[in-house]
Formats: C-alpha cells, structure tokens, sequence
C-alpha cells in the first residue's frame, strides 16, 4: 500500500514487480491477558496499527471489522512504528495489535491470540516500484532490468531451499530460530510481473480504501504499472 499511497499523492513512480506472500503473515493479535476473543469483541477498544494510515495492517482491521459488523467509529485506532509497538505489546502497554511479519510470529509464539488474519482480505503481493525518472534513464532502466532478474532467481531459489532461506535469514536478522522458520513458510515467494493477477486484487483494496476515505486521490493501478522490466 505505500506505493499506492505514494501514486495517490501523484508521485511520479511505476509498479515493476510484486512479491508472493501469505496472507496469514497479516494479523490482528490480541494480548494473552485480554479479554478480546474475536474482531467483534474490538467495539470499545483501543488498536494499534503497525505502522502507518493505509498500510496493508490499517487495510486489514477497517476489513475485519466490517466483516464482524462492527462500527469502526466504536474502536479507536492508533498508529506506531512496529518496534515501538512490538516493545509496549509485549510489556502488556497495548491490548490488541494489528501488524505483520516477524513481529506478528513472535507475539504469536510469546502467546498473543491470533483473531483474525490476511486470509480472504488482503492481497497477497509486495510491490516492487520505481521511480519514473529511473525508468526513463535507459542505464538506471538497464540496471533495474537486471536486478528484478536477479532477485527472481534468488526468490526462486529460496522457495526450493526454505531451510537453507531460513537459516540464511535467521543469521543476517538475529531473530529467534523459530520466527525465522515461520518467516520463511510464510513469505518466501516467488517474484511475479506485475499483471492483472497482480493489478485486479490491488485495484479493489484501492477502491475500498478509496470509499472509506483512507486514499486522498483514487489510483488506477493499470496505469502505474510499468510491465517492461520484468523478465519474459
């Protein structure tokens, strides 16, 4: 969603590439001691979204609660950066946590309950962008050229060596064995073009994001992807 963010405020940028990843690697967490069991049980509650207005978190509760019928004018929501939040969450300073990634794996693993996830709401893509001043330097387009090349047969290699992925990732985070495992199943995914696979999911976020007030332009995806430097 920052690339959307970013083209709504008409910044001059195009959609190269996109990531694969599981949905489950979004969530909304609750702390072991609350009382919150489900998104419905949110009404008259405080969130913490991890980590800014219009992220893929932020998308993901304005979701969940529709879903559970809930007035998001009943849940107050609150924006912290994911280190900082992951810090007052596990002291017990923050009672339910939308975020994602490592720090959604290891408040799962420290005992966080898991109330709802990416799976059926978000996309499960990353965008890869570029500048379109890059774009149009046909050396710096060369050279974005040959990187999405490389990072397509390094993502491919990793999904065929998750262990070797995981301990890779493990050594160069420093994040907890376990975490980096998870971490691994959960976001090692192919590098895909940017085509309607891609575009159709992002537009109808866009387009919800955009009904509920969150964008501050609407964007039509089609027209900041730029398909011609992902490899045939």
């Amino acid at each position: 969603m920052p690339v959307v963010l970013a083209a709504a405020a008409h910044a001059p940028l195009k959609i190269i590439a996109a990531s694969q990843f599981s949905t489950r690697s979004i969530a909304l967490l609750a702390s072991k001691g609350s009382s919150i069991r489900k998104v419905a049980d949110l009404s008259g509650h405080r969130v913490i979204i991890s980590s800014a207005r219009g992220s893929i978190s932020h998308y993901l509760l304005l979701e969940a609660l529709k879903e559970a019928r809930v007035d998001r004018r009943k849940v107050e929501m609150g924006f912290m950066l994911p280190n900082d939040a992951a810090a007052a969450f596990a002291a017990g300073q923050i009672e339910a946590w939308a975020t994602f990634g490592t720090y959604q794996i290891a408040a799962e693993l420290a005992g966080a309950r898991l109330l709802r996830d990416g799976e059926g709401i978000n996309s499960p893509y990353a965008l890869i962008a570029a500048s379109q001043k890059s774009l149009d330097d046909p050396a710096k387009r060369s050279a974005l050229r040959d990187l999405i090349a490389r990072l397509k047969k390094a993502a491919s290699w990793s999904q065929a060596n998750p262990d070797a992925y995981a301990a890779i990732f493990q050594r160069q985070t420093k994040v907890d064995v376990e975490v980096a495992r998870i971490m691994a199943e959960r976001q090692n995914g192919l590098l895909v073009a940017p085509d309607a696979a891609v575009v159709v999911p992002l537009q109808r976020i866009v387009d919800r994001f955009y009904a509920d007030g969150e964008l501050p332009a609407h964007v039509d995806v089609a027209s900041i992807v730029d398909a011609g430097i992902f490899p045939g």
